[in-house]
């Protein structure tokens, strides 16, 4: 799934027929530029993703409709409609990006982007036995395409995530001989291997992840946990520190995460209430942060901030149980709908 989607649309440049937008992904926290075009590029387009980039969300399915218009004036343009689905995939719109990719693929069979971005939508929508069909015989196909390594990457990740671990232990030593130092192969091996119960695989896929530059962010608080397991808590306490203290945010929000819980199954309390309460001030919807933290409070005795917490976690628990309800309604109604809008035909 590591393949960077403006990579990717540099890929597709080469087969457009038509000139597009290709538009850079919206800011990120961490000061990413803002949307830019290309020159030259349908004005059109360009104008609607700087708009959806700048939007707020409940204007968005609005510009989701133009887009549809525009893509709608060039029926039959597979790379046209390839590329607007890796617009979409650039800004992590799945479900946006899923029909131009279907729509794109049985065109390009050969063009293996194409395969790619479609696995990775699939991935990302959890929808692993999807991408598992898909990948199969993609390997074979783009044995020998520049994106054989990622297409190797993919199938592993979606064997794991149907439990088949130890496949998925296969596909990702074929996808580390292909890129042997990027970091995020090791990392998943250690993943994998750790869900296998394979500990010292796990220790030195992870200790790998942390030594390559760049390392991997998370690697050093999974290979805390992975110590754990080896009941070398000295070792592991001694990583986790280290952990929330160094590497970007997210990675050190998610470290103070499992230290937290740590410390609290380790009868320390006092020393993991601070660790999960810095996690629900970075994320307020966290909401097994917020269980952690009640639990925590009420083991120290603080029954009316305990249940504060308590009930902030069955909120969001309400949320996403309403959330995930929406997004299976999203997969149907996406299966039902082609890229134009236009309701798929009943079959008879």
């Amino acid at each position: 799934m590591h393949l960077s989607a403006i990579a990717f649309v540099g890929l597709l440049a080469g087969v457009v027929l038509a000139g597009v937008a290709v538009a850079q992904p919206a800011p990120s926290a961490q000061g990413a530029p803002p949307p830019q075009t290309a020159p030259g590029v349908d004005p059109r387009l360009a104008a609607a993703f700087e708009r959806f980039d700048h939007a707020v969300p409940t204007a968005r399915d609005a510009i989701r409709r133009e887009i549809d218009a525009i893509a709608a004036t060039k029926p039959g343009d597979a790379p046209f409609a390839a590329l607007v689905g890796t617009l979409w995939l650039m800004r992590s719109e799945w479900l946006s990006a899923e029909p131009y990719l279907r729509a794109a693929l049985p065109k390009m069979p050969g063009f293996a982007p194409v395969t790619h971005a479609l696995g990775v939508v699939l991935l990302q929508t959890s929808r692993p036995e999807d991408a598992e069909v898909l990948l199969r015989p993609a390997v074979q196909q783009f044995a020998s395409d520049p994106l054989i390594g990622d297409l190797l990457f993919n199938l592993a990740m979606a064997c794991a995530m149907v439990n088949k671990r130890l496949e998925a232990s296969e596909w990702f030593e074929k996808a580390l001989a292909v890129t042997p130092n990027a970091a995020i192969n090791h990392f998943s091996i250690g993943e994998n291997e750790l869900n296998l119960h394979r500990l010292d695989r796990a220790e030195a896929a992870f200790r790998k992840a942390m030594e390559l530059d760049p390392p991997h962010p998370d690697a050093r608080w999974k290979l805390a946990i992975t110590l754990v397991q080896l009941a070398r808590f000295g070792d592991a306490e001694a990583l986790f520190r280290q952990a929330v203290s160094v590497g970007p945010l997210p990675s050190r929000v998610a470290a103070s995460y499992q230290f937290g819980v740590y410390l609290f199954e380790q009868g320390r309390a006092g020393e993991a209430l601070p660790l999960l309460q810095a996690v629900t001030a970075a994320k307020p919807g966290d909401r097994m942060a917020w269980n952690w933290e009640a639990r925590v409070l009420k083991a120290l005795g603080r029954r009316e901030e305990s249940t504060a917490a308590l009930r902030r976690y069955r909120e969001l628990q309400a949320e996403a149980d309403k959330s995930e309800t929406e997004f299976l309604l999203g997969l149907i109604r996406d299966k039902l709908t082609r890229p134009d809008g236009k309701p798929v035909p009943e079959r008879g």
